[in-house]
């Protein structure tokens, strides 16, 4: 493992591009920026991502990026060499989490009525769009290029076929239904399913998914809250707590006679 971000700086979203460079936005307060390392260099692109979207996965060999407005509620699909937007879709309540692979976008979003996590599918060829009946779905992570892996509130984990959008229940293991109630995300690659608590990540072949192997233990005062899978890279974003939880007691103290 090496880190990405140096020490000044709060990196909350990190993506694995082509040729070794990694994308990561950096955030402090209300203030954010992104940089593009490469060449062990930083390269500030705030000004060609714009501080108000934020990238948050690339497809399967990093050509291009997703990235959404926190605002406007607006996904945007780009280029990874330039950054330039190539296609926007207007979504319907704020984006929790995307993943792209091939043609297909699968994306995960707060409804703006209900407020409840909603399933929607997305076609980069067309203007197709597919709301898939899942409950409160939770994360997700590419099977192959159509099935799409589901981890939903209350289901075991699902199986959706992007281009029926049918679904059906998965068989697992029980060390992955063990630690289903405290999954925060997942992310995959080719081969394998990363799935990640707030301590722990786990790996487990993808054709398979009848085996799963603790692939990282994170030191105790880490949090792990974000995964992208890109090739054989793998990243992790999480947060630091520099001192142990303390609860400290008051009392008043009276006056004097």
């Amino acid at each position: 493992m090496s880190y990405i971000a140096t020490a000044n700086k709060h990196e909350n979203s990190a993506v694995a591009l082509a040729n070794g460079d990694v994308y990561f936005a950096d955030t402090y307060y209300d203030k954010r920026e992104h940089w593009l390392k490469t060449n062990n260099q930083y390269i500030p692109i705030s000004d060609r991502v714009g501080t108000d979207n934020i990238i948050v996965s690339a497809n399967e060999n990093s050509t291009r990026l997703l990235s959404f407005n926190k605002h406007t509620h607006q996904l945007s699909l780009l280029d990874a060499t330039d950054f330039k937007t190539i296609k926007q879709w207007q979504i319907p309540g704020r984006i929790v989490l995307a993943k792209i692979r091939k043609n297909r976008i699968a994306i995960i979003y707060a409804d703006a009525t209900t407020l409840q996590n909603q399933l929607m599918l997305l076609n980069t060829d067309n203007t197709e769009t597919v709301i898939s009946t899942i409950d409160t779905p939770l994360a997700i992570a590419w099977r192959n290029d159509h099935q799409l892996i589901v981890h939903a509130k209350h289901t075991q984990f699902l199986e959706l076929d992007s281009q029926t959008n049918r679904y059906h229940e998965l068989p697992m293991p029980d060390k992955l239904t063990a630690i289903k109630p405290s999954i925060v995300t997942m992310a995959s690659n080719e081969q394998t399913l990363f799935i990640a608590t707030s301590a722990d990540i786990y790996s487990a072949a993808l054709e398979e998914l009848t085996e799963v192997n603790t692939l990282i233990k994170m030191k105790p005062s880490n949090y792990i809250l974000h995964l992208n899978a890109q090739n054989e890279k793998l990243a992790i974003s999480f947060v630091t707590a520099n001192n142990q939880n303390s609860i400290e007691l008051y009392t008043e103290k009276r006056p004097s006679n």
